[in-house]
């Protein structure tokens, strides 16, 4: 219902006044974060307070800052991040959004909030990664590596690019996991492997039913692989990350433990 009253908003030509409740109108029922309230947005298209995220202000503490920084971001959503790296004095920042709406809507904020040092790439961060040899001074990657397929490797591409990565993430804990009915289903059973000279443990989980919700944000695939805690932190000093602080721990979020990580080398 909501994708066709979508499709149906994109051919319509609006007769009400030009306002940024035009623009946030476009996508209602999708989006998943308020916004700021220099937006003068009168009704909030979103829930989530993730303009003002802890866990970035959390990173921005122990890097000491964002001033003067390049920054690369993967998979900004709706901007959010993008945003708060702004105002922290980022130079300049290349946000990558792979969901054509979540890109859209990272266009609608760019222009309400006017984002001036903010760039929005549409398309997969992954071939960027591995084909474009530019180095930034952090990597910003929060609420993706959970929904990736290999995301040893996604590690791996960081480690690349820059000597500096901020993290949020769900891991794979089997017996938090286990305790919840509506996330124990998803999961197959844990395996363990070697990467890189380093024992991986973790397990595949499906998406399912989820990949139906309009405003679905997950991965681009029908399954990802989620990590344990202790594999993520021993691929990231595989990869050469010396410096691993980790905070903003949720061992019973509702949608499975997660965790901040500050990486350097």
């Amino acid at each position: 219902m909501i994708q066709s009253e979508f499709a149906e908003a994109m051919d319509r030509f609006s007769e009400r006044y030009p306002h940024n409740q035009e623009m946030v109108d476009l996508f209602q029922g999708q989006w998943s974060s308020k916004v700021p309230p220099e937006a003068g947005v009168i009704n909030e298209p979103g829930t989530a307070p993730l303009y003002v995220d802890p866990r970035l202000r959390w990173a921005e503490q122990v890097l000491g800052g964002f001033r003067h920084m390049r920054v690369l971001e993967l998979g900004p959503l709706e901007g959010m991040h993008s945003y708060m790296l702004e105002r922290g004095g980022a130079q300049e920042i290349l946000a990558i959004e792979a969901h054509p709406r979540a890109f859209l809507r990272c266009l609608c904020v760019k222009e309400m909030l006017g984002l001036q040092r903010v760039r929005f790439g549409f398309g997969d961060f992954r071939p960027y990664l591995e084909e474009n040899p530019e180095r930034y001074s952090l990597i910003v990657a929060s609420g993706v590596l959970y929904h990736q397929r290999d995301p040893w490797r996604l590690l791996e591409l960081m480690a690349l690019r820059s000597d500096r990565v901020f993290l949020w993430t769900h891991y794979y804990d089997h017996a938090r996991i286990q305790e919840q009915a509506h996330l124990r289903q998803r999961f197959q059973p844990p395996f363990r492997r070697h990467f890189a000279d380093v024992l991986v443990e973790g397990a595949v989980q499906s998406y399912g039913e989820a990949l139906q919700i309009p405003g679905f944000c997950g991965g681009t695939a029908a399954q990802s692989v989620w990590l344990t805690r202790r594999s993520i932190v021993a691929l990231l000093w595989s990869y050469g990350f010396r410096k691993i602080r980790s905070g903003c721990h949720e061992t019973d979020h509702p949608n499975g433990p997660a965790m901040a990580i500050v990486a350097g080398k």
